[in-house]
């Protein structure tokens, strides 16, 4: 309806609310010409389905730019025929006049002395932002007209440089908004303030160089809310995050109501955001637009809000997939600290890690309100737990083998080139030119043409300004990446990727090396060699996995003969009989994969005296050791499979229960909405049930003399 679309513009700023109510009168000034051109001749008839004298009050026409909808000019662009859109009504000569009347108020409002102005003054003052400052902040609004009016001001009462204050909405390029983003992430770039709509509410990262966020207004979604959070509330980040939310202050008690409504939206998003992790399940409609909708016809009818949005602990009972989140996450319950907002006392200016609520170790998300019209008050403050990244100075195991990912990387080239540190030759021989320096924890290869193709999957941002398709530079360390990354954010060039990418276990370079490794062994084949074993020994992995495919349960196992003789052994195969010996192996389980190698000795570098001989005898004790280790698996698996059993026996009693429940309570729309997801989720459960074991022969080991004079 028109009318909240004014209220919408008023909580937003004077220049939103006159823009407003501009494109409103153009329509009509548009629709009076079209009107008048259309009467000669006939009588005028009034759009279809719509009364003439109708009060006005049941569309949504003339809304100004927002930047969820804007135009290529920022502002609403004027249609060549202007025509009375569905649900439009026109006005009378009475509601010409009123708001005619209100955008005269509204311009006299329209100064620099708007009290919510002044409190973001007074919040800029405190975040230290100025023109000799490295501080930086975002600044969400909806509308266009704010986020211009904002700039210019700001940049008048602070002084401020060219280019220290930046506007970004949907009206820009992508790429004219790429190059902020940039910019902003840059440490050595002029920005100090991001003035930005709802375009970069999702899936921009915003906090390399700013840890504090204002909402000068309140978007009319728990989505969006949590978005906009989400560009500076990001996992790993070391500097506690502060959310600041501007809210009026009206002197009409009218109107109190609404801003408690919207005041409670970001209590209940925080409250969400600490219990489930999201704040979508709060209202289950999972769309911004249909939440925004659904708040505006609960302001219009005056419907208590808390039966609209549910606070956390509801939605866990309600909502089944909150509730599935809530546990897999290890929330599920609203405690006084946890989910609910408290109020501290604490001034705005109070830094967040000195609450008593704040984790150790990590660093909380604050979160403050200023209302317009007053000073920023004292403590509406809520801390929230932030998610922190791993920041281990070794890195992780590439495999179970090899201590370093680049160790792997450094063997692995050993094996497919004679001589990996020459230069590719132009005939297809020599190597990739490989270096590593251990000490500086950097590693650098020429990328043949197949790794460059799978190179592919990276930014391509990233090997356009890097150059990684002709020279592969890698950081063989989190640190070392860390620090790379930092000084790329620090240093004075126009790219923000780090000169070396840092070799993680899932590294493309390290798929390729693996796969070219075992593109020379062929299909139903294992490897041999030699460890600190008395006998022959196979490796062996048993899985169970569920109905599609995925792994529930994994078993490490060994599969020794030290029952067998050679010579007889040698004299069975030339007959062509399997060795009597072969049927007597000597099954292990072991707690995990790596335990499994280590028991066998083959975790250290060893030196290589020759190929292992006698394959056709290992080969011939290959089936005996899957045998022997499915039995022992049948009675491993077991315990495994009944318990992933009752796991999903369990949640769909859960979903049972909750869909007895919905049943009775049909007229909730909110609940009948979910019970097709509910439906959906059993079709799932029904695939999670455990349903295939599979054996896989991994290694053949052999005592270090086996083939030799003397052996074992």
């Amino acid at each position: 309806m028109f009318s909240w679309t004014l209220a919408k513009a008023f909580l937003s700023s004077p220049a939103a609310l006159i823009e407003t109510i501009n494109e409103r009168l153009r329509r009509r000034r548009e629709r009076a010409v079209t009107a008048g051109a259309a009467s000669v001749g006939r009588t005028p008839i009034a759009p279809s389905g719509i009364s003439a004298t109708s009060s006005g009050t049941s569309a949504t026409p003339g809304t100004a730019p927002s930047d969820t909808t804007p135009t290529s000019s920022g502002t609403s662009a004027p249609s060549s025929t202007p025509a009375t859109p569905p649900g439009d009504t026109a006005l009378t000569g009475e509601q010409t006049l009123a708001l005619e009347r209100l955008r005269e108020l509204a311009k006299e409002a329209n100064t620099s002395e708007s009290g919510k102005y002044q409190a973001l003054l007074k919040e800029l003052a405190r975040i230290g932002v100025g023109p000799r400052s490295s501080e930086r902040v975002v600044v969400f609004a909806e509308r266009v007209a704010t986020l211009t009016w904002l700039r210019g001001r700001i940049e008048e009462d602070l002084k401020m440089p060219p280019g220290a204050v930046r506007v970004m909405h949907g009206s820009l390029s992508d790429i004219e908004q790429q190059e902020i983003v940039e910019e902003f992430r840059q440490a050595h770039t002029p920005i100090r303030v991001l003035i930005t709509g709802d375009v970069a509410s999702e899936g921009v990262n915003l906090h390399s160089q700013c840890h504090e966020l204002i909402h000068y207004d309140i978007p009319w979604s728990l989505i969006r809310i949590e978005q906009r959070n989400g560009r500076i509330d990001r996992y790993g980040q070391r500097v506690s995050p502060r959310i600041t939310t501007l809210l009026l202050d009206p002197s009409d008690r009218r109107f109190n109501g609404d801003i408690h409504v919207l005041a409670n939206l970001m209590h209940k998003e925080d409250e969400a955001h600490r219990a489930l992790g999201s704040a979508a399940s709060l209202m289950g409609l999972y769309s911004g637009e249909k939440e925004e909708k659904a708040i505006r016809e609960a302001l219009q009818q005056g419907t208590d809000i808390d039966e609209v949005v549910h606070d956390a602990e509801s939605a866990l009972h309600h909502d089944p997939m909150a509730a599935l989140f809530a546990s897999l996450t290890g929330s599920g319950s609203v405690t006084p600290g946890q989910g609910a907002t408290s109020r501290q006392g604490a001034t705005s200016g109070q830094d967040a890690a000195s609450s008593p609520d704040a984790a150790p170790g990590k660093p909380p998300r604050s979160a403050s309100t200023a209302l317009q019209g007053t000073a920023p008050r004292d403590g509406l403050r809520h801390n929230r737990p932030q998610h922190t990244g791993l920041h281990h100075d070794a890195p992780q195991h590439a495999s179970l083998l090899f201590p370093l990912q680049v160790d792997f990387l450094r063997e692995g080239l050993a094996e497919l080139y004679e001589r990996p540190a020459e230069k590719a030759l132009p005939s297809g021989g020599g190597g990739v030119s490989w270096r590593y320096d251990a000490m500086e924890q950097i590693a650098e290869l020429v990328p043949p043409s197949g790794l460059r193709s799978r190179l592919e999957v990276l930014p391509q941002g990233y090997l356009a300004e890097r150059g990684v398709r002709e020279r592969l530079v890698l950081a063989t360390s989190p640190r070392k990446g860390q620090e790379l990354l930092a000084d790329a954010l620090r240093d004075s060039s126009d790219s923000s990727w780090p000169e070396a990418h840092y070799l993680g276990p899932l590294h493309p370079v390290l798929d390729w090396a693996s796969d070219r490794i075992l593109a020379g062994l062929n299909r139903g084949s294992v490897f041999a060699m030699r460890g600190a074993v008395d006998a022959p020994t196979v490796l062996l992995m048993g899985t169970l996995t569920n109905r599609v495919g995925r792994t529930v349960s994994l078993v490490s196992l060994s599969a020794q003969f030290p029952y067998l003789d050679l010579a007889s052994a040698r004299v069975a195969l030339a007959h062509g009989e399997t060795p009597k010996e072969a049927a007597l192996p000597l099954t292990t389980v072991h707690a995990t994969p790596a335990a499994m190698f280590a028991d066998v000795g083959v975790t250290e570098p060893q030196t290589n005296p020759g190929p292992v001989p006698n394959l056709d005898l290992l080969k011939a004790l290959v089936a005996p050791a899957v045998d022997a280790a499915e039995s022992q698996m049948a009675l491993t698996v077991d315990a495994a499979y009944s318990d992933a059993r009752q796991r999903v026996e369990d949640w769909a009693q859960h979903v049972e229960t909750w869909d007895d429940d919905a049943s009775r309570l049909v007229q909730n729309q909110q609940l009948r909405m979910q019970r097709s997801t509910v439906a959906l989720e059993k079709q799932l459960l029904e695939q999670h049930q455990p349903a295939h074991t599979l054996v896989r022969p991994l290694l053949v080991v052999v005592p270090q003399n086996f083939g030799m004079e003397g052996e074992y």
